[in-house]
């Protein structure tokens, strides 16, 4: 009797485990798919309004090799940069040494560094405005 209600305990909290384990994928799978949508929204892609939402803008700079650069992308008139940051090709030799939104909310500059010793890389910043006025 004793391991017949141990077995149906076990079954139970296996199968509890299973629908966590199904819902945490779930919300996984949505998240991912907004991250997804989102990037896709800012890459390579003019300024953008949407719908009651923040406009995206890009910026693309070429690095040269060994070399140091800020490139800034500017947020359109009347909006104001919350977010932004760096995009490139060659992640395993740029360094972001600063990323921040310019002093007066006009867009968001990276300063980074292509360590790479004889090769240039591209390097996309981005922002993130939102209208102000």
């Amino acid at each position: 009797m004793t391991s017949t209600i141990n077995q149906t305990t076990m079954t139970r909290t296996t199968m509890r485990h299973g629908r966590l384990l199904l819902l945490a994928a779930v919300i996984l799978l949505v998240v991912l798919a907004g991250s997804t949508a989102a990037a896709m929204a800012i890459t390579d892609r003019p300024v953008e309004q949407l719908p009651d939402g923040p406009q995206y803008t890009t910026e693309s700079v070429a690095v040269a090799p060994i070399s140091r650069t800020t490139a800034t992308a500017p947020c359109p008139a009347g909006s104001t940069a919350i977010d932004g940051g760096l995009s490139s090709e060659s992640t395993g030799f740029t360094r972001v040494v600063a990323s921040a939104a310019a002093v007066d909310g006009s867009g968001w500059s990276v300063e980074l560094w292509n360590q790479h010793p004889s090769s240039g890389l591209t390097a996309h910043v981005w922002a993130e405005c939102l209208t102000t006025s």
